[in-house]
């Protein structure tokens, strides 16, 4: 049961009511957020790799700093294999959104779990569609790594932060 009062103005407002449609719209939000970010990702991640597609097979820039194709057959999604990934994908995106509408993460850490998600997403359907990830940043000794991988990477730090504030 919702208690009305009166304001400065002498309208009447329902406190809980007040409140409970305020904090529904922020968790609606967050899961707007989350949605859009890991969208972002997920283009940002394809563009690239399309955009990377025209270079010359020997790639540019320098050994130590560049851009090459590599298709990197290792590793996946928990080992599973490209047909299993995108169900258990799905499962865990909507879970995640789920757990973001219930509770008030915030619009950084809705963030940087939606560029997580988005990142994980982009990278499982490379997988699925060609048996392998394409990356093609090369930087220094770490191995080569795509947009996807920076989505992943920096949004988890989002989060993080976005869970500290």
């Amino acid at each position: 049961m919702t208690r009305a009062t009166s304001n400065s103005h002498g309208a009447d407002i329902g406190l809980s009511a007040l409140a409970t449609t305020a904090l529904r719209s922020v968790r609606g939000m967050d899961v707007v957020v989350l949605a859009i970010a890991a969208l972002l990702a997920v283009v940002a991640d394809v563009a690239s790799k399309r955009a990377v597609a025209r270079l010359p097979d020997a790639g540019v820039g320098r050994p130590a700093l560049g851009l090459r194709r590599v298709l990197n057959r290792r590793g996946s999604l928990a080992g599973l294999p490209s047909g299993a990934a995108i169900p258990v994908l799905v499962g865990a995106g909507t879970a995640v959104m789920i757990a973001v509408a219930q509770s008030h993460t915030g619009p950084i850490a809705a963030t940087g779990i939606g560029l997580a998600l988005g990142g994980a997403t982009a990278n499982v359907l490379d997988r699925s569609r060609h048996g392998a990830v394409l990356d093609f940043v090369i930087v220094g000794r770490w191995p080569p790594f795509n947009v996807a991988d920076v989505m992943l990477v920096a949004g988890a730090a989002l989060a993080v932060i976005g869970a500290w504030t």
